[in-house]
């Protein structure tokens, strides 16, 4: 209701700055609410058997999301301004409050049997928690440090123009990875696997984009890093709810969102100072893989030693 309520006060005045900053807060206030019951939602809805595709799709909803706002808000704004760019976000927005609030009244939602009465202590407890957050500091942090760069970076490498259409072809492999691998991986208890190949492979794309950057070798490397990386989302959310269970498993979620829009910001500053040399950039986002494998190949090997 926020997220809705935010988009109609945004459309009172296209042209008036409080206007929009009001809408704009009313919203982001919303996202952490709606970001963090993506694992509450499939622990109260759906049996554990299903937990792990339920969260799977929460998360790679996400990232159609991103795509779809990045590559329609040009077309949006030059068919009509801003106003018709605000009128498509409130439709939206609108539509999906609507159909939320009908959804809860029919869906079977179970009740919390135990409410955690020690407030956000337990969380410095919980060295799981800790590595994971670390794990999606690391890797928000190269999606945006992507998203962000990937255009001037391409373009300084002799392929302008070509960025927008790689970060499209990450991201769509990314959301058939988010959707599709975490429910196996989960089942065959293979997390930390997926999580250090996502790691590893961060590294290991970024170097080669150092040397081998056509725009159709680099379609093929992020493609392949999109699909294992983005599906480290959903699997690091679906761990923290098994490991922590449903009570707390909104306040892990959202304490593992923190932590990777903190990297999302902490990259794609980190990366600016040298976007000016194309391969410096793409060592910058290459380096930042080395604390994320040293975090994920000290996750449990077994789910049991969690």
């Amino acid at each position: 209701m926020l997220t809705a309520a935010g988009a109609l006060v945004r459309l009172v005045d296209p042209g008036a700055y409080g206007w929009q900053l009001t809408g704009q807060l009313l919203a982001s206030v919303a996202q952490p609410l709606v970001l963090a019951a993506t694992t509450t939602v499939a622990a109260r809805c759906f049996p554990p058997p299903e937990r792990a595709a339920a969260i799977a799709a929460g998360s790679a909803a996400q990232f159609v999301g991103v795509l779809v706002g990045a590559l329609a808000g040009r077309p949006l704004v030059e068919a009509g301004g801003l106003r018709r760019l605000l009128e498509a976000h409130a439709a939206l927005a609108v539509v999906a409050a609507a159909a939320l609030l009908v959804l809860l009244r029919v869906a079977d939602v179970a009740p919390v049997e135990h409410r955690d009465a020690h407030g956000l202590g337990w969380l410095r407890h919980e060295p799981l928690l800790w590595r994971l957050g670390g794990l999606l500091l690391v890797g928000v942090g190269v999606f945006n440090a992507l998203a962000t760069w990937l255009d001037p970076v391409m373009a300084g490498l002799g392929h302008p123009g070509v960025g927008g259409a790689l970060l499209a072809v990450a991201t769509l492999a990314g959301v058939a990875g988010a959707a599709t691998l975490p429910g196996p991986v989960a089942r065959a208890g293979r997390r930390r696997l997926l999580l250090v190949t996502a790691t590893t492979a961060t590294g290991v794309v970024f170097g080669l984009l150092t040397v081998l950057h056509t725009p159709v070798v680099a379609g093929v490397l992020l493609a392949v890093l999109g699909a294992v990386l983005l599906a480290g989302l959903p699997v690091a959310l679906e761990w923290s709810e098994a490991h922590v269970g449903v009570a707390r498993s909104g306040t892990a979620t959202a304490a593992l969102l923190l932590a990777g829009n903190l990297g999302g910001v902490l990259l794609v500053l980190a990366v600016q100072p040298v976007v000016g040399s194309p391969r410096a950039a793409l060592g910058v986002i290459a380096l930042a893989a080395v604390p994320g494998l040293w975090l994920a190949l000290g996750l449990p090997r077994r789910e049991e030693e969690a």
